[in-house]
C-alpha cells in the first residue's frame, strides 16, 4: 500500500508541474494591455528604449534653439519626422514662443502611461 500510495503522489507531482509551467507560458504570451485595450508597457527597458528612440529628436530640437533662438513651431517646417513606436508618433508641443516645448508618446487610458521630455524641466517624467 506505501508503494501505490509513493507513485501516486509522484504522479500527482508531475501533473501538479506540467500544469504550472503550461500556466507560465500563457500568461507570458499574452500581450500587456493599457486600461482600454491598447498596448501597454512590457516593462521599465521598454520605457528606457522609447527615450532612447527620442534622444536624437530631442537633441536636434536644442541644437535649433540654439543656432535660431527658440524651438521650431513644427517639426514638419523643418523637414523633422516624428519617431513612430508601437503606441503611436510623438507628439510636440512648443509654448512660450518658442522657448519651451514638451515631446510625448503613449496615451494614459489607451496605453496606461504617458511619457513626457519637457524642455522647461530638462528631463523625462512618466505619468501612469
Amino acid at each position: 500500500m506505501p508503494e501505490v500510495l509513493a507513485k501516486a503522489a509522484v504522479m500527482l507531482g508531475v501533473a501538479a508541474g506540467a500544469i504550472f509551467i503550461a500556466g507560465s507560458f500563457m500568461c507570458e504570451s499574452e500581450p500587456v494591455r493599457g486600461p482600454t485595450g491598447g498596448p501597454g508597457l512590457r516593462d521599465e527597458f521598454e520605457l528606457e528604449s522609447l527615450k532612447a528612440a527620442a534622444k536624437p529628436l530631442v537633441e536636434r530640437l536644442y541644437q535649433i534653439r540654439r543656432s535660431e533662438g527658440y524651438f521650431p513651431a513644427s517639426l514638419a517646417y523643418l523637414g523633422l519626422k516624428r519617431p513612430q513606436s508601437r503606441f503611436g508618433r510623438w507628439r510636440y508641443h512648443v509654448h512660450d514662443g518658442g522657448q519651451a516645448f514638451a515631446l510625448t508618446n503613449g496615451d494614459y487610458m489607451k496605453n496606461g502611461f504617458v511619457l513626457c521630455w519637457s524642455s522647461e524641466h530638462g528631463d523625462w517624467w512618466v505619468d501612469r
